[in-house]
């Protein structure tokens, strides 16, 4: 508490000086990110795909780093208005060398191959959906790290106390080829094992809305 008085004591010491340096913090950062926006469209390189307007991420009202019981997936398929409600798990972690992360996607089968902008090759999705333990890897990670379909690869776990141990069953193109994608229920099961309490819970769910959600809220979350 002192050290805070002493901080709003000298900010209202010279309001003019505090102002203005707060004024130029917010002006660097809104040109930061609009050029980084503009850069990002120039170059075609945005992520948002036709389905973009159709897809909704529900979440807790506090933070991403607050899960949400899985009971949460039926309440949210009673509100109406969705094709699909599905789990939505980050699983933060790295391919061989620490220094250089990355995430890997858990989520329901039944969401992967809905964006026509993210295709997939429809034997290659079924093979997917029926392993537990597949993933599907963007093309360019495929050529990266000179990966074919059928490879056991290892992503080890930088967040969560366990690894995934995972079988590649098919590839997918698209605007953001940065993260596999692999099952939430196999992430669950693991979770089950290493982290009771955590299990049954998801960072988010994703949801593709057929038409305008009700407007509607779960106590504890946020859409």
């Amino acid at each position: 508490m002192r050290l805070l008085r002493l901080v709003v004591k000298n900010a209202l010491r010279n309001r003019r000086r505090t102002i203005l340096t707060a004024l130029s913090v917010a002006v660097s950062l809104f040109l930061l990110v609009s050029l980084r926006t503009l850069t990002i469209e120039i170059k075609g390189d945005s992520l948002m795909t036709e389905q973009s307007t159709r897809r909704l991420i529900t979440r807790s009202r506090v933070s991403l780093a607050v899960p949400l019981p899985l009971a949460y997936k039926e309440r949210l398929q009673r509100l109406g208005g969705t094709d699909i409600v599905a789990e939505y798990q980050w699983f933060p972690c790295f391919y061989r060398e620490p220094r250089e992360p990355m995430i890997v996607i858990a989520t329901a089968p039944e969401f992967t191959g809905t964006d026509p902008e993210y295709p997939t090759n429809p034997a290659e999705l079924k093979a997917f959906t029926a392993d537990v333990s597949g993933a599907l890897v963007p093309v360019k990670m495929m050529q990266r790290f000179g990966w074919k379909i059928g490879d056991r690869v290892t992503f080890v776990g930088t967040i969560f106390p366990f690894n995934l141990d995972v079988t590649i069953r098919g590839t997918f193109t698209g605007p953001a080829q940065n993260a596999p994608v692999c099952h939430y229920r196999y992430v669950n099961e693991l979770l089950r094992r290493t982290m009771p309490s955590r299990a049954d819970k998801t960072m988010a769910f994703i949801l593709l809305t057929s038409r305008r959600l009700p407007a509607k809220k779960l106590p504890g979350s946020t859409n």
